[in-house]
């Protein structure tokens, strides 16, 4: 039987890392230490060795022959198929469900074994084991009355990570629901880095959305309180939350653009004004951003003499490689480039941008089209719908107005994926 395209891809996706870098060390750290003592005995022969013994089949013993287990049954499993992948994470996630149920299990090896569980059932459904997404829930479920504070916080945070991830087929009653549930836990006196990133994450989720302008006054709203935190991680993130707040109320409204250009003057935003203008947060590390250059080069040629400007803002911290690549690429716009001393080659600083601060960008490409009152009406406008936009606000080019209806953009048109 012929498999489809895109279980071919999962198939490829789940078979090259099998449990990741961090589980393995993680089942590492979770194996109880010997002692001393019995680091220094000889481990005692089995009674009996099997070598033809199932390696699907999950093995008695200790927690830590099932952590072992985990660690090192897909190496012998070698799964070639489909149906071999869902025979291994069944396996897998038997072996977890048991060292959860064990006795035996310290809090952080029952841990690490619900998030293995959440980890292999989530693979199953991907595999098309329909109930493994029910058996996630009851899961979870039961991972929420446990007596253990931290499982309990690991059950919320995982289940509203999936609600926000089912976030499209949900109703407005479930989401605010959520909206709320998110709100209450970064409120919470006992807050952490994983409040944090479900906030995060529900920014993200809302971006372009009706919900959008809601979770930015939720984020204003929390800004005071958060400022008292006791977690660092939390008030360490303020500023980036103010951009996230920042950014969520865009549409519709005003976009200031500020900084140094290439040729060491700055850019004058008033003189833009009574322009269309795509705002491009780029860097020449980003295959995404270099990819899209071309498609934007076309849309300036087409639509410039109709009043259409393009600004780059370069994420770089290499200023020698940005000069040669709009060199090299003959790029007609003008390019903002951070040129402050303070600014590191490391690849968190790349970040680090005024801007890219300012609106708390975190992922380039990011174009975002300014009308004519300097009002933001689109904020990732990449590929065709780039010259469909600009046809709708400045009228089609010649070209497009007299060309077959059916017949594709001219210019690129493909958009590329967003860096991770």
């Amino acid at each position: 039987m012929t498999m489809q395209n895109s279980q071919w891809r999962i198939f490829a996706l789940l078979l090259a890392v099998p449990l990741g870098s961090c589980l393995s060390a993680a089942i590492a750290s979770a194996v109880e230490p010997k002692s001393a003592e019995q680091a220094d005995e000889p481990t005692p022969a089995k009674a009996t060795t099997n070598s033809s013994r199932d390696p699907y089949e999950v093995p008695e013993g200790s927690v830590d022959d099932l952590l072992g287990y985990i660690q090192t049954g897909p190496v012998h499993m070698r799964p070639r198929s489909v149906l071999d992948l869902r025979r291994m994470n069944q396996s897998l996630d038997m072996a977890a469900q048991r060292i959860f149920a064990s006795q035996e299990a310290s809090d952080q090896q029952r841990l690490l074994a619900a998030s293995l569980r959440v980890k292999f059932l989530h693979r199953l459904r991907l595999l098309g084991v329909k109930e493994s997404g029910h058996k996630l829930d009851a899961f979870l479920s039961n991972v929420a009355n446990d007596p253990a504070p931290r499982l309990q916080a690991f059950a919320r945070y995982t289940q509203l990570d999936r609600q926000l991830d089912a976030w499209q087929h949900l109703c407005d009653q479930d989401r605010q629901a959520i909206i709320a549930e998110v709100r209450s836990g970064i409120e919470a006196p006992q807050a952490d880095e994983h409040d944090l990133a479900l906030l995060l994450k529900l920014a993200d989720t809302v971006a372009e959305s009706p919900d959008a302008t809601k979770v930015a006054e939720v984020i204003e709203q929390l800004l005071p309180q958060l400022a008292n935190s006791p977690n660092a991680s939390i008030t360490a993130h303020l500023p980036w939350l103010e951009g996230v707040a920042r950014r969520l109320k865009l549409p519709g409204n005003a976009l200031e653009v500020e900084g140094e250009l290439l040729s060491g003057d700055q850019l004058d935003w008033q003189d833009y004004r009574g322009k269309v203008v795509l705002v491009g947060f780029w860097a020449t590390w980003s295959r995404p951003s270099t990819g899209e250059v071309s498609n934007i080069k076309t849309a300036y040629n087409a639509y410039h003499d109709r009043g259409f400007e393009v600004i780059g803002v370069s994420l770089d911290t290499n200023q020698e490689a940005v000069r040669t690549f709009v060199a090299d690429r003959k790029i007609p716009w003008p390019v903002i480039y951070n040129q402050s001393e303070t600014v590191s080659s490391d690849d968190s600083s790349h970040w680090n941008h005024p801007l890219a601060s300012k609106y708390a960008i975190n992922t380039i490409p990011r174009a975002i089209l300014v009308d004519q009152e300097g009002n933001v009406i689109h904020m990732n406008l990449r590929g065709k719908n780039l010259h469909q936009t600009l046809a709708q606000i400045l009228g089609p080019t010649p070209r497009l107005a007299n060309r077959p209806e059916g017949e594709p953009t001219p210019a690129g048109g493909k958009a590329v994926a967003t860096d991770p």
